[in-house]
């Protein structure tokens, strides 16, 4: 089950002096008290209310850090199935996060973490296409997330 969406990103780049702040940002949103309030993805019942947070609770498709926190961009963007074989991510000659390319999965909470990442990261679009057509784009301008809707027109 889940929802599949084709993703479309031309190179999100987080300059190198704003790395750590972007990882501090991804690390927070994997506290327990935020796993609590914004996490959808987990493990319910009474067979695991005794286990810690971390073990119960997650962001949709998504890993928790092995230990408290993620230690590189690298690993958190990993985490957050955006980089696979297929589709790297790189840290350039200036050091700066690089994550460019096409790829399908499933939708999870991706736009949480776009939205937390923003005013770290350079000015993009990132477009979408959900596996029933619909479109829409994630664009980061200046800092901040807006969400936009799309269609497409012949002539």
């Amino acid at each position: 089950m889940g929802y599949f969406v084709d993703y479309s990103i031309n190179e999100l780049r987080i300059k190198k002096k704003n790395i750590p702040a972007a990882l501090a940002a991804i690390n927070q949103m994997h506290t327990d008290e935020e796993l609590l309030n914004y996490a959808r993805g987990g493990t319910f019942g009474k067979s695991v209310d005794d286990k810690p947070i971390k073990e119960r609770k997650w962001y949709s498709w998504v890993d928790n850090p092995k230990g408290d926190k993620f230690e590189t961009i690298t690993e958190a963007i990993e985490a957050w199935g955006l980089v696979d074989e297929m589709h790297p991510c790189e840290i350039d000659s200036n050091g700066d996060f690089i994550l460019d390319g096409y790829y399908s999965n499933k939708l999870g909470q991706q736009e949480l973490l776009f939205k937390r990442i923003a005013p770290f990261t350079e000015d993009i679009l990132i477009e979408c296409r959900g596996e029933d057509g619909s479109l829409w784009a994630w664009q980061i301008d200046s800092g901040e997330f807006i969400e936009l809707s799309g269609h497409v027109t012949y002539k």
